[in-house]
């Protein structure tokens, strides 16, 4: 998270978002 200056667009957005809940699934999956 050391990208603070990367410009926010949507895509972006969209793009971590996926991501974050790509690794919440793994987790609760594990658990």
């Amino acid at each position: 998270m050391s990208d603070l200056l990367t410009e926010r667009t949507p895509p972006v957005i969209a793009a971590e978002i996926n991501t974050i809940k790509q690794q919440t699934s793994k987790i609760l999956l594990a658990s």
